[in-house]
């Protein structure tokens, strides 16, 4: 399946637009070239070094108690990952898309071919209903994605206290999967070429979209300036929960089950950062993951990013096989508004539909 051809009645040139602040709570995706590279290119190389350096992370921990202390220093041996943002990364990414654009417009010119709509998109700047330039942001609060995972923990805590090891149990599994597959819906409506021209939603379809062409940007930032990306739809979908799903927290079966989502929500783009690591630089507990199947690996992530982009969506990729067997029968970008509704529902919906079904199998979760 090829991408639908969007052809401008002029081809306009790039003018350079102020890098004007964003709204926080968006989250942003990546950039990059066409061809699949495991490493940055040498002027993604000049990141000045991470704010939270070890000095800093040192000086946290010293404010919380000893164990406390150890717990954050296991989980970043673990994961390997930098909290924080990498400064100056927006800047470099952001000169990356206007020095591609440059060279997509010439390339247009000399072969009289139309422009796709991300490169149409790079050369306007962007408003609150309109995607456009500047693509990456680094100014989201960081500090959302560990509140929303404290939160979701508590949540997902209550659940267990209250319906057992075997309810836990089942919720988790239902949520992996399902979280799984809703990603590579997810990924797929953001993927669409036309989803750019769509109000709000067009701004991550177009850094999504532009990840394509600059694969290692999901590097260039922190793990937490990844999971900052959800902060919005985060927001939005965790206060649909407990506002309307769960009664105001009344049903602790659903609250404990959107916190399990949003985790492993958050899972995910470690997942999908993973699938962009340098071996070298891939933590213990990726490698692991990626060997026993619990995380996409480097190969079949590299299926993706190899055009027409019409394969692998699942950022975890456990559910894959079932993805691309959906793909073959309704393939995307001719079926555009099915997986938008399939999205919509899904994000309202799933969590009804996964506690009838833990209600069924374990009839005291009632």
């Amino acid at each position: 399946m090829h991408r639908k051809e969007f052809r401008p009645t002029s081809t306009p040139c790039v003018a350079e637009f102020p890098f004007c602040p964003r709204q926080r709570l968006f989250g942003g995706a990546p950039i990059l070239s066409d061809h699949w590279s495991s490493s940055c290119p040498a002027d993604m190389k000049v990141l000045a070094p991470v704010v939270a350096n070890v000095a800093s992370k040192s000086a946290f921990v010293s404010c919380v108690d000893g164990i406390s202390a150890m717990c954050v220093a296991g989980m970043l041996l673990l994961v390997g990952a930098e909290p924080g943002k990498k400064s100056n990364s927006a800047r470099i990414l952001n000169a990356r898309v206007m020095e591609i654009t440059k060279a997509k417009i010439a390339e247009s010119k000399a072969k009289g071919t139309p422009l796709d709509r991300e490169f149409l998109a790079a050369q306007r700047p962007m408003t609150l209903l309109k995607a456009g330039m500047p693509v990456y942001n680094d100014d989201r609060w960081m500090f959302t994605p560990i509140l929303l995972f404290a939160l979701c923990a508590y949540w997902a805590c209550d659940l267990a206290a209250t319906y057992g090891a075997a309810v836990t149990v089942i919720c988790f599994l239902l949520n992996f999967l399902a979280y799984d597959l809703y990603s590579g819906i997810l990924h797929l409506c953001l993927d669409h070429p036309e989803n750019i021209d769509v109000p709000i939603m067009g701004q991550p379809c177009l850094e999504f979209q532009w990840h394509h062409h600059i694969p290692e940007d999901i590097v260039v930032k922190g793990l937490f300036e990844a999971c900052a990306d959800l902060n919005l739809v985060g927001c939005l979908l965790l206060s649909i929960q407990y506002f309307g799903v769960s009664g105001m927290g009344a049903d602790k079966l659903v609250l404990g089950c959107a916190g399990m989502k949003a985790m492993i929500a958050q899972f995910g783009q470690y997942s999908h950062r993973a699938s962009h690591t340098r071996l070298a630089d891939r933590a213990p507990f990726a490698k692991w993951c990626q060997n026993q199947g619990l995380m996409i690996t480097v190969k079949d992530h590299h299926k993706h990013h190899t055009a027409p982009h019409d394969t692998e969506f699942c950022l975890i990729g456990v559910c894959n096989p079932i993805m691309n067997r959906l793909i073959k029968f309704m393939p995307p970008y001719e079926n555009n508004k099915f997986y938008l509704g399939l999205f919509a529902a899904w994000s309202f919906l799933d969590m009804v539909l996964i506690c009838r079904v833990v209600r069924t199998l374990a009839p005291n979760a009632i």
